[in-house]
């Protein structure tokens, strides 16, 4: 017997958003997913400032991911750098849109959240271990309000140099260790 299952359901039980195709992103509460008899087609907007980024991205994620799954098929929409995020949120706000978004971080899915434009991820990160396979403060931050939101798709490191005849002048101390880190 065949269960009917809404896109959300279905979504959610193939974990894409955990499979490494789409390392980063949300899935969209109102998206434009769809099916056809026991074909699923998700849709995904993205935006790379190359073109050998995007042929690289369709050729090791989208094609791979699509040839190893005949049942759900990814739709990559190219979009410009600077219209990714506006025609997302236009779109969201319509009720249509991507089903998986990309967004530059949690100031930018914030707002997707509190229209209700976005499912929490929580359960798929716990089904899918996704705390033990995401760096800890990243992980962190992709929650809001105590629920997981997003993923993070990249790991940036912010690294401070400073001029020791300065803090010597001044009378601060060097810093010894990270905010993160133990002394």
């Amino acid at each position: 017997m065949v269960t009917p299952m809404n896109r959300r359901s279905f979504l959610a039980m193939t974990g894409l958003a955990g499979a490494g195709l789409l390392g980063a992103g949300s899935l969209a509460g109102c998206g434009s997913g769809s099916g056809s008899g026991s074909t699923y087609t998700i849709q995904l907007w993205e935006a790379f400032q190359f073109s050998n980024e995007s042929q690289f991205f369709t050729d090791y994620f989208v094609t791979p991911f699509n040839n190893s799954h005949k049942d759900i098929q990814v739709e990559l929409t190219l979009k410009q750098i600077q219209t990714l995020f506006p025609a997302e949120s236009t779109a969201l706000a319509a009720g249509s849109g991507p089903d998986i978004i990309v967004a530059d971080g949690s100031t930018q899915v914030i707002p997707f959240v509190k229209a209700g434009q976005l499912l929490p991820l929580d359960h798929y990160a716990t089904k899918y271990g996704w705390d033990k396979l995401i760096i800890p403060w990243a992980f962190e931050a992709s929650k809001y309000k105590d629920k997981l939101w997003s993923l993070p798709n990249v790991y940036e490191t912010m690294v401070i140099y400073n001029n020791p005849a300065t803090f010597q002048k001044y009378g601060w101390t060097q810093p010894r260790a990270s905010a993160t880190s133990s002394p």
